[in-house]
């Protein structure tokens, strides 16, 4: 495990070292539960990069494939949203292989607005200039139908590891500030979250590095 120092800064260093071995487009993955800081470490990699790769740099979350909350509760999983059944897995898929077989299209995807709890088709854009592609998500080293099968696409996946009780404040604090009272929020991440971070944990064993991020 690497030190919890700065996992971004060892992650630019890392793509600085694979831009120089590669000239084709780089997918790279920022894995872990929720609370792990993904979208954090995400973009403070990108801050470090050299300046001639920022620009060729782009941020793709997996959180835009949340299924809209009326067909959540059509399908009686509304109360367990972010456990992997409530997402577009498929379509997810077919972004990444997307995103790998045709580098020299312009490829829209949809982004996760969090103050309203839904997705915004089309809101995000990877353009044939950007080269370096970095996914973050719970769920991109699970070993599950159908997404074992996104593995296939990725160069590298990072995962971040984060201790149990610093994650659980974490979430409490991130769902108090989506507006839940600190019994509600306190329930949503024992029955949702906490068993959601078991799950991805158990997966880290797949990742190039595990990175402590606490």
């Amino acid at each position: 495990m690497i030190p919890s120092i700065e996992p971004a800064r060892w992650i630019a260093d890392r793509i600085e070292k694979l831009v120089r071995d590669s000239s084709d487009r780089l997918i790279l993955g920022i894995a872990g539960p929720p609370g792990a800081g993904k979208s954090t470490v995400s973009g403070r990699v990108r801050e470090l990069l050299s300046p001639l790769l920022l620009d060729k740099t782009v941020v793709v979350p997996m959180d835009g494939y949340h299924f809209e909350d009326d067909y959540l509760r059509d399908i009686g999983l509304h109360h367990l949203k972010g456990v992997p059944e409530t997402f577009d897995a498929e379509g997810f898929l077919k972004l990444i292989a997307r995103l790998r077989e045709n580098s020299d299209e312009p490829t829209r995807f949809p982004v996760f607005d969090r103050s309203v709890e839904s997705s915004i088709a089309d809101a995000g854009l990877v353009a044939p200039e950007h080269t370096i592609v970095l996914v973050e998500g719970n769920y991109l080293l699970l070993e599950r139908e159908p997404w074992h099968r996104l593995r296939y696409y990725f160069d590298e996946v990072y995962y971040l590891d984060v201790p149990p009780d610093i994650l659980r404040e974490r979430l409490i604090a991130r769902h108090m500030e989506g507006g839940r009272d600190r019994p509600g929020a306190e329930s949503k991440v024992e029955s949702t979250d906490m068993p959601n971070a078991a799950l991805v944990a158990g997966s880290a064993h797949r990742s190039q590095k595990v990175l402590e991020n606490s």
